[in-house]
């Protein structure tokens, strides 16, 4: 099962590769998410029903028996089976495995909470006419509070179940356009739960924190869901705004130095991913597939 999980993420990497062209960012986004889902499931029960049986020759099990797995654990080590010497090798790798998701995990934790008691200095913005519209155009019906904060140098979503729209300090909120493209951006992640899915990849991803392709896989998710989330605005606006929408993108970017809570979904995280941003407004066209 091991094997069918990583065959499954280099399948995926590959087809983003051969056909970047002709899917959609979003058709890409969905192909991470499902990934990430499948490696959150800590186990797998072995089975003969596979068709990775169909090219494998000389397997034998024991008894016929099968043993549910940790797939954390095996991946780190290989496989070794629960018994006679092999079992101290076991616990080592357990030990090594757990020792690196506590890390990643408190790290993330501790990075969150310092971003919280940052924004108890933030204060509400009231009566957003402009928020409200957005959302009508969106189809958002819930509840959504805006924010005003220096904790952050670009516009961000925050909380799982009431989730916040954060913007920074500096940002002009009597630029309507500018405005209007920030919240058609933040409130398609909010209808789409990316707030919450990327919370998710990020918990994949401290599963298996020893797995180079997995941290790959979760850097073409983050340009894909930034992207994605751009298909879906530009198909609200324009040719003339998907043009402003672009200058947006290089305002809110160029103004992004500092690396936050991976937990966060940030209009400009990427300063990497600009230029294909700008590009793909630009040059814009409906796909269907």
């Amino acid at each position: 099962m091991k094997r069918f999980r990583m065959y499954c993420a280099l399948i995926l990497a590959l087809l983003r590769f051969i056909c970047r062209k002709q899917m959609t960012a979003g058709f890409k986004y969905l192909m991470w998410a499902l990934l990430f889902l499948r490696l959150m499931i800590p186990i797998s029960i072995p089975t003969t029903f596979s068709l990775f049986n169909l090219f494998s020759q000389g397997t034998s099990h024991t008894n016929g028996t099968y043993m549910v797995s940790i797939e954390y654990i095996e991946d780190l080590s290989g496989y070794i089976a629960l018994e006679g010497s092999h079992y101290k090798e076991y616990l080592l790798f357990t030990f090594l495995w757990l020792a690196g998701f506590l890390l990643f995990f408190v790290y993330q934790m501790i990075l969150f909470f310092i971003t919280k008691r940052r924004l108890r200095m933030a204060f509400h913005v009231k009566d957003s006419t402009q928020l409200e519209h957005c959302k009508q155009n969106v189809g958002v019906t819930q509840n959504i509070q805006l924010l005003r904060s220096d904790a952050f140098e670009t516009p961000v979503v925050m909380g799982i179940f009431r989730p916040k729209i954060i913007l920074p300090l500096f940002l002009d909120m009597s630029s309507e356009q500018q405005m209007e493209h920030i919240f058609l951006h933040e409130l398609i992640h909010i209808r789409r739960h990316d707030h919450i899915v990327k919370l998710l990849a990020v918990f994949a991803l401290s599963l298996h924190w020893f797995n180079p392709l997995i941290w790959f896989c979760y850097r073409e998710y983050l340009k894909d869901i930034e992207t994605s989330c751009d298909e879906q605005v530009l198909a609200l606006l324009n040719e003339s705004q998907r043009t402003a929408y672009a200058t947006t993108l290089v305002e809110l970017c160029s103004t992004q130095k500092k690396r936050f809570d991976m937990t966060l979904m940030a209009f400009a995280e990427n300063r990497s991913l600009l230029s294909t941003r700008v590009i793909a407004a630009l040059e814009y066209k409906p796909s269907t597939f």
